[in-house]
């Protein structure tokens, strides 16, 4: 998985924080062809009350994974390279090194966007926001988060495809692993 660091956490803060804790949020649904990319909410598939009962956390990375679950892009599946053009799909986990992929993650813990603005389109003419993150992707935020009494998630990941009707858009389901620690 790729990384970037935002900080580092010193040896005294790692014993401010001594409990590990992992959350889960999924996309609803499966694969879709859509018009355009789809931006979905993923939803929590464990309890969070382990990092909103707190006053604080210190939320260390979230990892992203994208699933291709339709059931026509199998590997024993001939036209599956033919479908689309930018890779050949094994198996159910999705590697996305194709652009435009137009995965911009947004994650906000307690009010706080906690991606540092990767959903946002740089001032550059040629940037926009259907350059994506390679995924898998971990995300390392190593900071201290207060107050994280919700969370929302909202990401598009996708993969453009010529068919009869046109240009369509392949919607691969996100799962979004949340790694962070708190004290008692």
């Amino acid at each position: 998985m790729r990384t970037i660091t935002a900080s580092c956490i010193s040896p005294k803060d790692r014993d401010l924080y001594p409990y590990n804790e992992t959350i889960m949020c999924y996309t609803d649904g499966g694969c879709d062809d859509t018009d355009r990319p789809a931006v979905r909410r993923l939803l929590p598939i464990t309890s969070i009350e382990s990092m909103t009962n707190r006053n604080e956390i210190f939320l260390q990375s979230i990892d992203f994974i994208a699933y291709d679950m339709s059931e026509d892009l199998i590997e024993n599946d001939d036209d599956a390279d033919k479908q689309y053009a930018n890779e050949q799909i094994f198996g159910h986990a999705v590697s996305a090194i194709w652009q435009p992929n137009y995965f911009r993650p947004r994650v906000i813990i307690g009010g706080e966007d906690v991606t540092s603005g990767i959903s946002n389109a740089g001032s550059n003419v040629l940037s926009d926001l259907s350059i994506g993150l390679p995924v898998p992707y971990c995300l390392q935020i190593n900071k201290i988060v207060k107050n994280p009494r919700d969370i929302e998630i909202i990401a598009s990941f996708s993969q453009r495809y010529q068919c009869e009707d046109g240009i369509k858009f392949r919607n691969y389901p996100i799962l979004a692993i949340i790694n962070f620690w708190h004290n008692m």
